[in-house]
């Protein structure tokens, strides 16, 4: 009977949209969690391989490692510094463009203002815009002396780690020459570790997208799920109305003698009017039920491919 009434009802479209979502994210995070293992495996063994190629050359050779890595290291700070000057010229040319911009503005509304003969005639829109414009000048103008003193500082900055690198290439001029390997082998692969743990990332990223859409897609079954019950509860109600009205306290009102004989005869009669009611009442609460049950079952994810796939991934999602 539950089948039949199954049978009858159209499935909400949105369960089968919602567990289509949560077999994808479940692939997707399966596939992404067996790539994240690979990648993070691959940038641990790059990362014993590079230790193993520096102690190697190391012990070749010696203290002119140490001896020659204040020259790099300041190398290091100069090459820093000249990437932030740039990007500091960059801003203030910039802001030096925004500022001259601004004020051909204000100009041109200083002329349309007063353009027409009589000079006491009021232009709202123009005077807004007057008044817009000399406030993008104000701003602008702060934008770039701001940003010209920082070029400043920076450039300030970068000129004396140039002129501090300078001095000690003439200082540790051997020991620069002699570790020169060592240090180029390790900006080689830092590089590549750089690279791998980005890539790292990005996998973790991908995965933390794939766990919200499963997680989501979760809420709404829960969601579609309590609103087929509230439906289902509701056209329960009439069934049970149809076993006849009752009184405050439960009891079958008679309105005349004529339907109390008639009431007697059908009970009589073996036909079980009031049993029979009782019967209908039961079988529909029966018919619900199984129809209720059938639902959760579709709504279940355990019952779904979902689980089946999700198994692998369980401890990433929870």
């Amino acid at each position: 009977m539950s089948g039949d009434i199954l049978a009858e009802e159209d499935v909400d479209p949105r369960v089968n949209d919602e567990l289509e979502i949560l077999n994808v994210a479940t692939d997707k995070i399966n596939k992404l969690e067996n790539e994240l293992d690979q990648a993070r495996c691959t940038f641990r063994q790059l990362l014993t391989d590079s230790t193993q190629q520096l102690n190697s050359i190391a012990k070749k050779i010696g203290k002119t490692i140490e001896k020659a890595r204040p020259y790099y290291e300041a190398k290091k700070t100069a090459i820093k510094l000249q990437k932030e000057t740039q990007q500091a010229a960059v801003n203030f040319q910039r802001a030096t463009e925004i500022h001259r911009a601004a004020r051909e503005t204000i100009s041109l509304a200083e002329q349309r203002l007063w353009s027409s003969e009589d000079k006491r005639e009021f232009d709202s829109a123009w005077q807004e815009m007057l008044n817009h414009a000399t406030q993008k000048v104000l701003e602008a103008e702060i934008a770039k002396e701001r940003s010209e003193r920082e070029h400043q500082q920076t450039r300030t900055s970068f000129v004396k780690a140039q002129q501090r690198v300078s001095t000690m290439e003439r200082v540790l001029k051997t020991s620069i020459s002699k570790s020169k390997t060592y240090f180029e082998v390790q900006a080689m692969l830092h590089i590549q570790l750089q690279h791998q743990k980005e890539i790292v990332e990005g996998l973790q990223h991908s995965i933390s997208k794939w766990k919200l859409s499963y997680s989501t897609s979760l809420q709404n079954l829960e969601t579609i799920s309590d609103e087929i019950h509230v439906r289902r509860q509701a056209m329960k109600k009439p069934r049970d109305t149809a076993q006849g009205p009752d009184t405050e306290d439960g009891d079958m009102i008679y309105t005349g003698v004529d339907h109390t004989l008639q009431f007697s005869e059908d009970t009589d009669s073996g036909s079980g009017s009031e049993c029979g009611l009782s019967e209908m009442g039961d079988s529909a609460y029966s018919d619900e039920t199984n129809t209720a049950a059938s639902s959760l079952e579709v709504l279940d994810p355990k019952n779904s491919s979902v689980d089946e796939g999700y198994v692998h991934s369980q401890s990433a999602v929870h």
